[in-house]
């Protein structure tokens, strides 16, 4: 059977696709692809349907299959940008959308325009593995290279451009670019408590070894709950939410991680003590607002990142933890978009460089549940405190968190806010 459309003729007798006089040369699965596409033209193909179809039901992944699309769609003019022929459904399928039109005699036969060839001799695999090069595009037929050139690549650029974005580029088998895009974020910033102390005393090697432990279990737990690690400038780790994939829930999945961040931590810390190397501990900073998230950088270097006011403010918050004390701080906007997950309390009120307007900041706790009783209950004593601190009479105030401290001495917020009374009586005085 002869298949035509646009100047492409679909041979599946000789297992050729021709673009006018030329043979187009394509890989057996790519063949088999197109034929199950075309020959199911008028209605929509399922991904399961077509990995059962042409992988004979072996396991594949999206991603092989997506890949093996791409190519289908270079080698008959189209692309995943355009999708004139092959057309990709979100969360129904794949349709072959081109006019098709049949030409039952084959090609070879007596009076046809083609004259039969003699057939080309089956291709010998390589023995050595072929490697994954950009597009992407896998012109060998060994069904490993199925799994190799696809997770490789993505493994292989992950390391470098968050997962998620290397999965859409080789999905749409567009070029990466420079430019970006204006949406609401989580961003989180993390980083080890007197890192360079530590790093003047230690053994360079093993200073790397410890330190790509720390990272390597710390993303983990970022990923985990969504999170998008985008970098790491020295001991600090910057993380993204809401980009590049839409996560609705970011500012709670956020914080999810951020404890999630803080157990992995200590759990790592006792390894660390037990094999004689100090403890890395960490403190965290959330904010969610807007920033421009994209591809920045020069021609050849090229970073996903965010940038803006929110960035800025996520940086500060991890770095006021030390003022207060506390391990993980937040902004006004996490609370709210979290609260009835998450157990917080009032910090202070902020005016951080450079903005213009003061800010609110929480303490984020624990997640809420039947072991969050004593959490909840110290919050709930701290923000009557906390309320006299700000609007009471000066004197039902020192009166207030006298009594607190009285109840948590070591607390590290109550402490500053009782430093910073007695500053202020010295001051006046």
């Amino acid at each position: 059977m002869r298949y035509l459309f646009e100047n492409y003729a679909f041979d599946t007798e000789r297992r050729e696709l021709h673009r006018g006089a030329d043979v187009v040369s394509i890989a057996p699965q790519v063949f088999d692809l197109l034929d199950y596409l075309i020959r199911n033209r008028e209605r929509v193909v399922s991904k399961d349907e077509l990995i059962n179809a042409i992988w004979d039901g072996r396991i594949v992944s999206d991603a092989a299959l997506t890949t093996r699309l791409n190519v289908a769609r270079n080698a008959i003019g189209d692309s995943g940008h355009e999708q004139r022929l092959i057309k990709t459904l979100p969360r129904k399928g794949v349709r072959f959308i081109g006019t098709v039109l049949k030409a039952e005699e084959p090609a070879g036969a007596p009076g046809s325009d083609n004259p039969a060839r003699p057939p080309r001799p089956a291709l010998t695999p390589p023995n050595e593995p072929s490697p994954a090069i950009l597009p992407f595009a896998n012109l060998g037929s060994g069904p490993e290279q199925d799994f190799f050139e696809v997770s490789t690549v993505t493994q292989t650029f992950s390391r470098f451009v968050p997962r998620r974005l290397v999965e859409q580029l080789i999905e749409t088998g567009t070029p990466l670019h420079l430019g970006g895009t204006r949406r609401e974020v989580t961003l989180f910033f993390s980083d080890i408590v007197d890192f360079y102390g530590i790093m003047e005393r230690a053994d360079p090697a093993r200073l790397i070894q410890y330190t790509s432990r720390y990272f390597a279990a710390m993303s983990k737990e970022i990923k985990r709950q969504r999170g998008t690690v985008d970098k790491f400038i020295g001991d600090m780790i910057m993380a993204i939410w809401n980009a590049p994939a839409d996560d609705p829930d970011h500012a709670a999945n956020a914080c999810a991680g951020a404890l999630g961040f803080m157990r992995a931590n200590g759990r790592l810390n006792a390894e660390f003590e037990r094999e004689g190397w100090p403890a890395y501990r960490t403190r965290c900073g959330l904010h969610t607002g807007e920033a421009v998230v994209g591809n920045i950088g020069s021609e050849d270097h090229v970073n996903y990142t965010a940038l803006g006011g929110t960035v800025n403010l996520a940086a500060r918050l991890e770095g006021l933890n030390k003022n207060y004390g506390t391990s993980i701080l937040v902004s006004s906007t996490v609370r709210q978009r979290a609260e009835s997950r998450f157990v917080f309390r009032s910090v202070d009120r902020i005016s951080p460089r450079p903005f213009a307007e003061a800010f609110e900041i929480h303490e984020l706790r624990c997640e809420r549940g039947d072991d969050a009783a004593k959490d909840v209950e110290l919050c709930r004593e701290w923000e009557v405190v906390y309320a006299a601190l700000r609007d009471g009479p000066l004197t039902a105030a020192e009166q207030e968190l006298a009594a607190f401290l009285a109840k948590y001495p070591e607390d590290g917020i109550a402490l500053h806010h009782s430093k910073n009374r007695s500053e202020m009586g010295e001051g006046t005085s």
